[in-house]
C-alpha cells in the first residue's frame, strides 16, 4: 500500500472516531472523593478484575494500574441489555422480577467482576423480598469468588429481634457449622440469637470478634450489641458511633439502628429519630431495614410531642414500602390513632 493510500485511510478513521461513527466501550472507575479536592479522580479503560483489595485496568495509554479497592466510589461499564432492565425494574422496586433479571444478566455476562456485582444485586433483591435464606446463599456464592468482596452490605444479617422462619432457620443452623467461612458463621449466629440456639451464637460471635478479618470482626461485635442490657453511659454511645462509621458506609445501616435503640433507651429520643433517619436517607438498598427505621423513628417523634411530624413517616411507609408487612400494618395503626393522614 503506497503512502498516500495510508495516509488517506488513516485520515478517514481519524475522522469517523472524532465523529463517533466508531466508538470502543470504556470502563470509568471514580475514586473516593478527597477532601481537597472539588471533583472526584477518575481513571478511564478497561477494567481487567475487580475485588475487594484492589481493581486493577488497563488505562487509554496502555498503562497497567492497580487501585486500592477501598479508594474506589464507584465504576461504570459498557452494562448488557439484561443488567440495564434488572437494574430498572429493582429501580422500580419490583425485586422479584430484578432478581429473576439480574440471573439472566449474570448468565450472559463474561466478566468476572461484573458477574460478582450481579451475585451482589440477586442477594440484595432475594434480601428485600424476604428470602434472606436464597440471599445468604447468594451471599456465600459471592465470597467463594472473591473472599474480601466489596459487597458487605449484600450480605444478610440481623438487627431486631425476631426468630427466623422455619426455612432460614433451617439454613442459619448450617451456616453456623461451616468453620471454614466466617461470613457463614456470622449470618449464622445472626439470625440465631433469636432462637434456641442464642448460646451457641453468642459463642460464636466472640470467637469471631477476636478471629476473623476486621470489618467482619467489627460486625460481629455488634451482634453482640443485640444481647447487651440498655445502657446509658454516654461516652459508650459516642465509642458506637465511632465504630459505625469504619464500617464501609453502605454496611451502617444495621448497626445505626441499635444505636437508635441504644439513644432512645437513654431517654434521647430526638437523637435516636435522628439515627433512625439516618437509615432510609443513606441506604435505599435494605429496605426492609429502611420501613422498620422510619416506624421506629415515627415513635421517636411521637414521644417528643410532633404528632405531625410522626405521621408523615408513617404515611411514607405505607405509601413507599408497600411490602412492609407487619411494619405497614403499625404504621397504619398509629396513622389512626394520631387522627388519620398526615398533612
Amino acid at each position: 500500500m503506497n503512502s498516500f493510500r495510508l495516509t488517506l485511510l488513516l485520515s478517514l478513521l481519524l475522522s469517523l472516531l472524532s465523529c463517533g461513527a466508531v466508538s470502543f466501550a470504556e470502563d470509568r472507575v471514580y475514586l473516593q472523593h478527597a477532601a481537597e479536592s472539588r471533583t472526584p479522580e477518575v481513571y478511564v479503560g478497561t477494567i481487567n478484575d475487580y475485588t475487594g483489595e484492589t481493581l486493577s485496568m488497563t488505562t487509554l495509554s496502555g498503562r497497567q494500574i492497580e487501585i486500592p479497592a477501598a479508594k474506589v466510589a464507584s465504576v461504570e461499564s459498557d452494562w448488557s441489555a439484561e443488567m440495564r432492565k434488572a437494574q430498572a425494574l429493582a429501580a422500580e422496586k419490583k425485586f422479584a422480577e430484578a432478581e429473576i433479571a439480574f440471573q439472566e444478566a449474570y448468565r450472559a455476562e463474561s466478566r468476572g467482576w461484573v458477574k460478582r456485582m450481579l451475585i451482589a444485586e440477586t442477594a440484595r433483591c432475594r434480601r428485600n423480598i424476604g428470602r434472606n435464606d436464597a440471599a445468604g446463599d447468594a451471599f456465600l456464592a459471592l465470597v467463594a469468588s472473591d473472599p474480601y468482596t466489596p459487597y458487605l452490605d449484600a450480605m444478610p444479617l440481623a438487627w431486631k429481634t425476631g426468630e427466623p422462619d422455619v426455612n432460614l432457620h433451617r439454613s442459619a443452623t448450617a451456616w453456623l457449622g461451616q468453620s471454614d467461612s466466617p461470613y457463614a458463621q456470622l449470618m449464622g449466629a445472626s439470625f440465631l440469637l433469636s432462637a434456641a440456639e442464642r448460646n451457641q451464637a453468642i459463642a460464636t460471635l466472640e470467637r469471631l470478634q477476636s478471629s476473623a478479618p476486621a470489618e467482619l470482626a467489627l460486625l460481629a461485635e455488634m451482634q453482640l450489641w443485640r444481647t447487651e442490657p440498655p445502657s446509658q453511659d454516654a461516652d459508650k454511645l459516642v465509642a458506637r458511633r465511632k465504630q459505625i462509621e469504619r464500617l464501609p458506609p453502605a454496611a451502617q445501616s444495621g448497626p445505626r439502628l441499635l444505636l437508635g435503640d441504644a439513644l432512645a433507651r437513654a431517654n434521647q429520643p430526638e437523637q435516636a429519630a435522628i439515627e433512625y433517619l439516618r437509615i432510609p436517607i443513606l441506604d435505599n438498598v435494605d429496605r426492609p431495614l429502611a420501613a422498620e427505621a422510619l416506624l421506629r423513628a415515627g415513635k421517636q417523634l411521637e414521644q417528643l410531642g410532633r404528632p405531625a411530624q410522626a405521621k408523615r413517616l408513617y404515611r411514607e411507609i405505607i405509601k413507599d414500602y408497600p411490602a412492609a408487612g407487619a411494619i405497614g400494618r403499625e404504621a397504619s395503626a398509629r396513622m389512626e390513632k394520631a387522627g388519620g393522614a398526615a398533612p
